[in-house]
């Protein structure tokens, strides 16, 4: 598992960035209480990278829903949070597949 991988970021402008997830070859995503979300996977729920324009942090965020303690939390940068985000779901059988700016 390569977890030093970060995107290359140089174009993208958008400080809203949707990172898109799938479950990984033939694991069951889980999470602390034994799932995760299945709608990330289907479409009905989306997982957002946002930039707050005043602050300039990063956090993460659900199209619905709360996301998970673990991912509470503000970076100086985009890769900060993808780092962050890469790890926590790489931990429930769940990668990062692409990132739409």
């Amino acid at each position: 598992m390569t977890l030093n991988f970060v995107p290359q970021t140089d174009k993208m402008k958008s400080n809203t960035r949707q990172l898109k997830l799938t479950a990984m070859d033939g694991k069951p995503p889980t999470d602390s209480k034994g799932m995760v979300d299945k709608r990330l996977f289907s479409g009905e729920n989306s997982l957002y990278a946002v930039m707050e324009p005043q602050t300039s942090l990063w956090s993460l965020k659900y199209e619905h829903g709360q996301v998970p303690t673990a991912l509470q939390s503000n970076w100086t940068t985009f890769q900060g949070a993808y780092k962050e985000a890469k790890i926590y779901f790489n931990n429930r059988n769940v990668e990062i597949t692409e990132i739409v700016d």
